[in-house]
């Protein structure tokens, strides 16, 4: 009977650790949370979601279809257990996600322990939990992207059209669960394999067909039925007047909005529809469409963000913006600064994790504090956690450098490289400067990049110290010539 290989070993250490600990989690007192299901403004209604799915889907004007579908198709399935039911399946997540890490890193050139040893602190650790425990697109998404460069590996080294297609298809998943993963993003792959790899160009555009009309259909739907591009736009402009007119001083701002200059920046975007409808002369005509029509969530009471009078209001938080962007710019770049900081911080320190009412994080907290302490040199929650500071540029660095190296030796290496750091600058530089938030939450789905960089430069350290030891080993025994004294 054959042994099995170190790469073996290691892929069953990450799954059974991967069971163990949830386990360990669960005795902790973490459960999985399904609240946000009836409040986040991300969600549909979801008695729109249980009883009118499909139609409330194809009008959803500010986010992409596929989460909310996948959370809709969940409720219909589980309609009382279905906190149980996103448990099970978030749980998949994570196995996946272990899973690929371990593969991708080892597929790169990282032996198995400390590929191994990597994956299972990063999809193991406390910070994980809280966000595979808890309903939201992040961790679905953090998955589904570390498996899409596992597969794009796959297909650079073995050149099978299934990979290539699970690939593309993961990618359009992406953009269809998130406005953050942008249909030009998408194309920008699919265009740059295309240039990099003629000899396959066939077999890519074979493959890359299907997942970009996807993409492509949401975009003509959505230009026919809302007249507009791309989805988002007045969460965005809401974005813009937070990040510019809504941080100026206030008695600036109040002289401005007096003056007329500016008119809605003095009101939070979460104030609600009963607030805005006072700043909308003309409300938007009645569709009978309920996912438009209704301002309000029918059980929780809480805005339905896809309601036709966010588009006017939206229009007046994006003209503040504008006026204050191209007058009084200072405040932007101190916007930014602030994001970067907040983008720095461990993935805990964000809403709703740091929340003192948050029960998984007073589940967690103990260990969370040393975790932070020990990986992040963060002396304390919410301080400056200095091994991010530090090790997030140096680590964008060696994988651009890796890159570039390994470009004519090792093309698969290099460009799914190349695809990790895309994708971790697409993430971090959408963020920084055009939202206003929890930017280490954001980070958290590109949060297994940095694990694969750092993964790699350990690898080399490790290559290095042995050749190292090596020399100083041939030295050492080395005969010493005759007539010479050591």
């Amino acid at each position: 009977m054959k042994k099995p290989g170190s790469r073996t070993l290691g892929l069953v250490a990450v799954v059974v650790l991967d069971v163990l600990s949830r386990v360990l989690y669960r005795a902790l007192g973490v459960r999985f949370s399904a609240d946000p299901v009836d409040y986040y403004i991300q969600f549909l209604d979801p008695e729109l979601l249980r009883h009118d799915l499909l139609r409330s889907l194809f009008y959803m004007r500010d986010q992409p279809p596929g989460f909310n579908g996948f959370v809709g198709v969940v409720l219909k399935l589980f309609p009382v257990h279905y906190a149980q039911a996103f448990g099970v399946l978030y749980f998949l997540f994570g196995a996946v996600f272990g899973v690929s890490l371990y593969l991708l890193m080892t597929r790169l050139g990282v032996r198995a322990w400390l590929a191994a040893l990597v994956t299972i602190l990063f999809v193991d650790s406390p910070i994980a939990m809280l966000y595979e425990n808890w309903l939201f697109y992040t961790f679905p998404l953090a998955s589904m992207l570390c498996t899409s460069a596992l597969f794009l590996h796959r297909w650079l080294d073995g050149r099978r059209f299934a990979d290539a297609l699970v690939f593309f298809s993961l990618l359009c998943t992406l953009v269809l669960w998130r406005n953050l993963f942008h249909p030009l993003w998408m194309l920008a792959v699919v265009v740059a394999l295309l240039g990099l790899q003629r000899a396959h160009r066939r077999q890519l555009a074979l493959a890359a067909l299907g997942p970009v009309l996807v993409v492509c259909a949401l975009l003509v739907k959505h230009v026919v039925v809302f007249h507009a591009i791309f989805q988002g736009r007045p969460i965005q402009q809401m974005n813009l007047a937070v990040l510019t007119s809504m941080r100026l001083p206030d008695a600036e701002r109040a002289r401005l909005i007096r003056e007329h200059t500016l008119v809605i920046s003095d009101v939070p975007i979460t104030a609600g529809p009963a607030v805005f409808r006072r700043y909308v002369k003309s409300p938007p005509p009645k569709t009978g469409i309920p996912v438009l029509d209704e301002e309000y969530k029918k059980k929780s009471g809480y805005p339905n963000w896809n309601s036709s009078l966010f588009v006017p209001v939206g229009e007046l938080y994006g003209a503040d913006g504008r006026w204050a962007l191209l007058h009084r710019p200072g405040v932007y770049f101190d916007a930014v600064r602030e994001n970067l900081a907040r983008y720095q911080l461990p993935s805990d320190q964000s809403d709703p994790f740091n929340t003192s009412r948050y029960k998984n994080r007073l589940a967690l907290q103990p260990l969370l504090t040393r975790w932070n302490r020990i990986f992040s040199w963060q002396a304390h929650p919410n301080g400056t956690a200095v091994a991010h500071v530090i090790g997030f540029p140096l680590l964008l660095v060696f994988a651009l450098v890796a890159i570039v190296r390994s470009f004519r030796r090792d093309r698969a290496q290099s460009l799914t490289l190349a695809f990790a750091l895309y994708s971790t600058l697409w993430v971090s530089a959408s963020t920084l400067l055009l939202s206003y938030g929890d930017h280490n939450r954001y980070r958290f789905k590109i949060s297994a990049f940095y694990c694969l960089f750092l993964a790699l430069a350990l690898e080399r350290a490790v290559v290095a110290a042995s050749q190292a030891i090596r020399d100083r080993r041939d030295r050492g025994a080395r005969p010493t010539p005759a007539g010479t004294r050591r």
